[in-house]
């Protein structure tokens, strides 16, 4: 028997049963309920144990019945939309059902609830059930005249009876509450409802490709109703830690993360009461002492006392690991389990690869017998036929008839031995024919057994851990914000009162969250919330990583800071690609990760929810993605930031041979890590507010290009003194590749001045936006030079990556490797715009002498400069040439453009989002035009600019302005910069044309502004 998903998934649900069968309730058949609490108690059953097949089951029978109420039926509804949309992820349906919750809504919201039926479904989302205590007497009494051996469904008459009473009517449900209190918490019940309904309705609206709506913000007031809770009346004879508990819980409900500090001190005042009532001794004490503790705790840290609200949150973290000893050995059981049973699926896959060896070792044989065989019969024919005319020959000579000369018996004995050894050669050939075929049908079933192994280990893997106790710690009490808050506060407090150790915990896990979490913020507001906090966080690690010099981490931090917001960005465009097949791709890639960052993102994974994703929705359940040939697409999800020491082993390729300066701007300080022989991190005590005013001054003294240049060097050299020296003793190689962040950006190191000399005057620079894209540069041959003489060592030196560039590999190729220098150009200048103000004549002269360096060169000028020839002439160019103005867009970068002609196709801006859809070849796109590579920066960091969708259109190198630079003066470098270009790499072409330029032009408005993003 083969081991295929059927036979993996088989043993799966034989575990499930397993699971279920530890269950009292589970013995239950749904149909027999005979209070809300038992109900109430088998859907805790359901949640805990992440039954959901069970209770995706057991609600798609009952939700739609005419016999229950409105209010029950809408409380239904709204469990399926929500397991659609948060446990068994499938977005569709959790859309389908969220509508018919919506319409349920929306018949109830206006009513009068007192003069409507009562819901008996007690979920987990209802307050209302809390005030209430069962009353079994009362029950027996409306069931006294019914059979208790009949009913079958919620059709059952007592059901029916319970469904159609008013509250008011209901002599089962026992309170001490006051009558217009619980009709209060009813209706905030109802209105919870609403928002949740909005606020998955605005989440699946966004992940379904609709454009989302802002979501409603309900949430749970203290009014003068919670008076009569809070009251000392003696005559009140709820318990009094039933009270506190309640009153905790109330005002933990009525705050939000706006709220001001004064609204926290009841959650304390309550809860600690509260804490002090309860015990320890059974796990429904720790449960209400987890919940306590971490509301007490959380409310003393939001008011600023820090010490008390660490103590409350070690104390949750003590109540957590108290219950959890209590269903460890459940836990340690089911892994057992899992360990037997995964090696029993194993066991069969080896036994069915050895059955399949055996049988391809059988068919070998087989097939080698025969040809031996067919072998054996040529022989013997022709043997026997020289039998046969020896024999005839005989007679013949007998009978005194003519015989065979001598000649013909040695031509028939030539002819024979020919025959006999054509018959072994071809039966060689065939032998080895089987023997290759043989080896290759080895070579692919080892690799069938290989994946089919490895596949189970990561299913098996992903169950053991799906049923840590540790992995379900905090996801049993708190949703993902509710994490996230924890996390962060948590972690502040420790980091404040000097603990930046045991904060580093804290604040990874908060980290791995919000990464987790980002593809399913269903609002603005909700995104710049999760924004700001990741941001800070980042900030935080990296601070604590560079203060204890640990270089890697802070390394692999500032990686992961650098790609989140250019792929959140990404990820909330509905771009469409150069490849219709990408395209397509990237929208199911967007769903399917949204709906598996969803499923992620609520703590541990249930084998219920996995077996729901891989059979019903061709999801498999994996920590990424496959990647695709595109970095940028690759940084969509999880693409895995590069490594300081994967860094290292690139910068010492002969292709690279550089330094490479990673920049991390904070808000009080700069860290900087020096990689490219032994690394280095420095933390200079320069923020980004004084980096922002530097910077804004430099390059308002570079715009004036005032003949006095002496506040401008003085302040170049202030920069260099911050940014450059205290890494410059191990800068060791003539490269220097920059990778800056934040206000950084907008800054042209080139023109920084050590008190001597320029940095350009010494190295060779070319920056990147993150260390991260090295992998896809390291996979492409440097450009140039033109006319190389001899064989120069960068061409053709395309080296194997596979060894660099783990999950890469020849995936990683672009269909165009080749490392000839570039032969064909596509130039396009001063076209035709509205304005004569916006008239580049000597962009005319530019593109004249740069056509004199290649072969093959369109030069397009005036109207010919159109948007459309670009769309349609680009992919067959291996350099494209731009020498036309440009505009940014600081509210949108993706509507940032390149401004060409228009016609009646194209209104001649190429935005951002258009230059996605070209499909080049991977060369170099020069764009000798205003502030081009400027962009938007912001408090996760990355600029959206031109080059960065060049690079993901196939352009693995950008020459791009930092400023407007003068037509004659741009013209003047470009032209020097082709003449460098002839015999020279692309960043020492570009360098010697800025100091060519700087000796023509001396003032640095018209050499300093260009900058080579991409390969060198």
């Amino acid at each position: 028997m083969k081991p295929n998903s059927k036979i993996i998934k088989s043993f799966i649900l034989i575990f499930l049963l397993l699971l279920f069968s530890y269950s009292k309730v589970f013995s239950q058949e749904i149909v027999n309920f005979n209070s809300p609490w038992e109900v109430q108690t088998h859907l805790k059953h359901l949640n805990y144990n992440k039954m959901f097949s069970d209770l995706e089951i057991f609600l798609k029978n009952n939700y739609s019945d005419s016999s229950l109420n409105l209010e029950t039926r809408l409380y239904m509804t709204d469990d399926l939309a929500n397991l659609y949309a948060t446990k068994l992820i499938n977005f569709k349906k959790a859309d389908e059902f969220n509508k018919q919750a919506q319409d349920l809504y929306s018949s109830l919201i206006g009513s009068d609830l007192k003069t409507l039926p009562f819901s008996n479904y007690f979920n987990e989302n209802r307050l209302t059930p809390d005030l209430f205590y069962s009353s079994p007497d009362a029950l027996k009494k409306d069931k006294k005249n019914e059979d208790a051996n009949t009913s079958s469904s919620w059709s059952d008459p007592l059901f029916i009876s319970l469904e159609s009473r008013t509250l008011a009517e209901r002599k089962d449900l026992v309170t001490e509450l006051p009558q217009e209190m619980i009709e209060f918490v009813r209706r905030e019940d109802l209105l919870a409802t609403g928002d949740r309904i909005q606020r998955r309705k605005s989440l699946l609206q966004k992940n379904l490709g609709v454009q989302s709506i802002a979501a409603k913000n309900i949430s749970l007031k203290n009014t003068n109703l919670l008076k009569n809770l809070e009251t000392e009346d003696q005559a009140n004879t709820l318990s009094e830690k039933k009270k506190n508990y309640l009153l905790a819980k109330y005002h933990w409900s009525s705050v939000s993360p706006g709220s001001h500090p004064d609204q926290y001190l009841p959650v304390i005042q309550f809860g600690e009461k509260a804490i002090s009532q309860l015990e320890e001794t059974n796990m429904e004490g720790l449960v209400l002492l987890c919940q306590l503790h971490r509301w007490v705790g959380m409310s003393n840290l939001k008011t600023g006392q820090t010490e008390p609200g660490i103590a409350h949150l070690n104390k949750f973290d003590q109540a957590i690991e108290k219950l959890d000893q209590m269903a460890l050995q459940e836990h340690q059981d089911q892994k057992t389990f899992i360990n037997d049973t995964e090696t029993k699926i194993k066991a069969e896959l080896r036994e069915d690869q050895l059955s399949d060896q055996k049988w391809l070792d059988f068919w070998k044989g087989t097939k080698n017998f025969g040809s031996k065989l067919l072998e054996g019969i040529g022989q013997a024919a022709i043997i026997g036929a020289m039998g046969v005319v020896a024999y005839a020959d005989g007679m013949n000579a007998a009978y005194g008839n003519q015989t065979f000369s001598t000649q013909d018996w040695q031509n028939f004995t030539d002819l024979s031995m020919k025959a006999s050894s054509s018959i072994t050669e071809s039966s060689a050939e065939v032998r080895q024919d089987i023997e290759n075929t043989y080896q290759s049908d080895v070579a692919s079933l080892q690799t069938k057994y290989f994946e089919a192994e490895r596949n189970i280990e990561d299913s098996f893997f992903l169950q053991r851990n799906s049923l840590s106790p540790q992995q379900l710690k905090y996801a049993r009490f708190m949703g993902p914000n509710e994490q996230l808050d924890f996390f962060v506060a948590k972690g502040d407090g420790l980091f404040e009162s000097g603990g930046a150790s045991d904060a580093k915990g804290l604040y990874m896990n908060a980290l791995g969250l919000i990464e987790k979490q980002r593809a399913t913020i269903d609002s603005d507001t909700k995104r710049i919330v999760f924004s700001g906090h990741r941001n800070s966080i980042y900030v935080k690690l990296i601070r604590i990583f560079s203060q204890e010099n640990d270089a890697k981490q802070a390394f692999h931090l500032i990686e992961r800071s650098k790609g989140r917001v250019f792929a959140d960005l990404l990820e909330s465009k509905d771009l469409q690609l150069a490849r219709n097949e990408e395209s397509d791709f990237y929208q199911s890639y967007l769903l399917k990760n949204s709906e598996m960052n969803e499923i992620l993102s609520h703590g541990s994974i249930s084998l219920d929810q996995i077996k729901y994703l891989e059979e019903n929705r061709g999801i498999q359940v994996s920590s990424k993605f496959r990647t695709t040939p595109l970095i940028e697409f690759n940084n969509l999800d999880q693409a895995k930031p590069i490594t300081l020491e994967e860094t290292e082993n690139i910068l010492a390729r002969p292709t690279i041979d550089s330094n490479f300066v990673q920049y991390f701007v904070s808000p009080e300080k700069t860290i900087i890590i020096l990689a490219g022989g032994t690394p280095e991190i420095r933390e200079v005590p320069v923020g980004k507010e004084e980096l922002i005013k530097k910077i804004s001054r430099f390059r308002e003294l570079i715009s004036k290009g005032s003949e006095d240049q002496s506040d401008l060097l003085s302040l170049s050299q202030d920069l260099y003194e911050t940014l450059i020296k205290p890494i410059a003793f191990g800068i060791s190689k003539k490269r220097i590749i920059i990778s800056p962040h934040g206000p950084l950006h907008y800054l042209p190191f080139q023109l920084l001045h050590d008190g001597e000399k320029y940095l350009l005057e010494d190295y060779t620079l070319n920056y990147i936006p993150s260390a991260t894209v090295l992998r896809y540069l390291a996979d492409k041959p440097p450009i140039g030079p033109l006319e190389p003489e001899g064989e120069s060592e960068f061409i053709g030196s395309v080296a194997d990556d596979s060894s660099y560039l783990p999950g890469w590999g020849t995936e990683g190729s672009y269909e165009h490797s080749d490392s000839k220098p570039p032969k064909s150009i596509l130039l396009l200048g001063n076209p035709e715009l509205d304005s004569d103000a916006l008239n580049l004549p000597y962009s005319e002269v530019e593109i004249d002498n740069a056509a004199l360096f290649f072969p093959d060169a369109l030069k397009l000028l005036h109207d010919e400069a159109s948007e459309t020839n670009v769309k349609e002439k680009a992919s067959s160019y291996e350099v494209l040439h731009f020498a036309t103005h440009a505009t940014f867009d600081n509210d949108d970068p993706f509507n940032s453009s390149l401004l060409l002609a228009s016609d009646g196709i194209n209104d001649g801006k190429l935005t951002v989002e258009e230059i996605y859809q070209l499909k080049l070849k991977p060369s170099l796109v020069v764009l000798s035009a205003c502030e081009t590579g400027l962009g938007k920066y912001s408090a996760g960091d990355e600029i959206i600019g031109f080059y960065r969708a060049f690079m993901y259109a196939g352009a693995q190198s950008i020459i791009a302005t930092l400023w407007p630079i003068a037509d004659e003066a741009s013209s003047f470098l470009i032209n020097e910069f082709y003449q460098s270009f002839k015999k020279n790499s692309l960043g020492e072409s570009l360098r010697m044309a800025q100091l060519k330029t700087k000796e023509q032009y001396p003032n640095p408005v018209n050499w300093a502004g260009f900058v080579l993003v991409g390969r060198n």
